[in-house]
């Protein structure tokens, strides 16, 4: 998988909400994000990009919203919500900005 944001991302508007969005309206649950073999602690609640940028992991993106695809990453085991018809692909890439997790996941990150 190449990441295709190696030159200056295309910069976006940011787009504010008027309202909280609940993204998940299940019960918060703790899960575990394995990304290239690391584990981090995360929820149920929040989209995948945010949730590795606390952990400090530097993930590229540049909009946010699952328009520039440069926050690929590969879908190994686990399911995911998509807040987008195309945040999930056919061949397991995920947009990790525009997906939450639904159970624990396993992701590679090229």
């Amino acid at each position: 998988m190449r990441n295709s944001c190696k030159k200056q991302p295309k910069q976006y508007k940011t787009v504010k909400s008027t309202k909280p969005q609940i993204i998940n309206p299940e019960k918060e649950t703790t899960l575990l994000i394995d990304v290239n073999g690391t584990e981090y602690l995360a929820n149920n609640q929040i989209v995948i990009l945010e949730q590795l940028e606390k952990h400090g992991l530097k993930i590229p993106y540049s909009c946010r919203t699952g328009i520039c695809g440069c926050c690929k990453m590969k879908l190994i085991a686990g399911e995911v919500i998509p807040l987008t018809k195309t945040a999930i692909k056919e061949d397991g890439v995920i947009l990790s900005c525009s997906c939450i997790p639904k159970t624990n996941i396993k992701l590679l990150l090229s």
